[in-house]
């Protein structure tokens, strides 16, 4: 399918729970796509996309995940605002961060599996989480005639901390989110057509992405990927401390 079909949707406020909406801006599809900062597109594998010897990214800023943090990941398909299903049969799974991937259950629409990863990563002055959805096999998230119940499911979704958000560091405050993107591909991820939702998101950033949609059924879409840079806040007695822990960092650099 040619990367341009990828880019003539908009951002529908969908949600998978009860509720009201999130309230959107108006997101349109660059032209070029958005490129992911410190990413390179590569095949379905996402332990490659890791900061170690990455000249793009600097880890001179301070990590704010808790090394042990677990956060939830699910797949999401929708017949209209109120009628929505998980596409990978785990609903929201809890995934610790790091590479490789963790199963997020068979995929209703194929024959194979969702597989997920997640985690925390340091650029120059602000951190970023990168969450990856994929099918094991290749085969669509959402093909043409699937179903919830009888309605045809028309819409994609993703969700990143529905059942368990991230745990933040004990020094963290809040989060203030500067800018979230997301990333959909037909090719395991080989390209990329990326799209900005930082409009969906309001701060502080409660480490959740439930209920947006960026993607119509039949587009065979098998590969979904979201950024969120940030920048973590510290509690004032906290302040004083990673100053002096990163002007050690600085020295030991030098």
């Amino acid at each position: 399918m040619p990367r341009e079909s990828l880019r003539t949707y908009t951002l529908l406020p969908l949600v998978l729970a009860a509720g009201a909406a999130p309230a959107l801006a108006d997101v349109t599809p660059s032209d070029p796509p958005l490129e992911f900062r410190s990413f390179t597109p590569v095949p379905v594998d996402p332990s490659v996309i890791r900061d170690a010897g990455d000249p793009g990214v600097e880890r001179s800023t301070e990590p704010a995940v808790h090394p042990d943090s677990f956060g939830s990941l699910g797949v999401a398909m929708f017949a209209d605002r109120d009628t929505s299903a998980f596409i990978n049969t785990g609903g929201d799974v809890s995934v610790h961060r790091g590479p490789g991937s963790t199963d997020l259950g068979a995929n209703v629409n194929g024959s194979g599996n969702v597989l997920g990863s997640w985690d925390e990563y340091l650029a120059t002055d602000y951190n970023f989480i990168q969450v990856v959805w994929w099918t094991e096999n290749g085969e669509d998230f959402l093909p043409l005639g699937a179903e919830i119940g009888g309605e045809p499911a028309l819409f994609l979704g993703w969700r990143f901390g529905g059942g368990e958000a991230v745990r933040f560091l004990n020094w963290v405050q809040s989060v203030d989110l500067i800018r979230a993107t997301v990333g959909l591909s037909d090719d395991g991820g080989t390209t990329v057509s990326a799209f900005d939702i930082t409009g969906a998101f309001t701060n502080p950033w409660d480490a959740t992405d439930v209920g947006l949609s960026l993607a119509a059924a039949g587009l065979g879409i098998n590969y979904i990927i979201t950024q969120y840079e940030y920048n973590a806040i510290p509690a004032p007695s906290a302040a004083g401390v990673l100053t002096l822990a990163g002007l050690l960092a600085a020295r030991r650099r030098r």
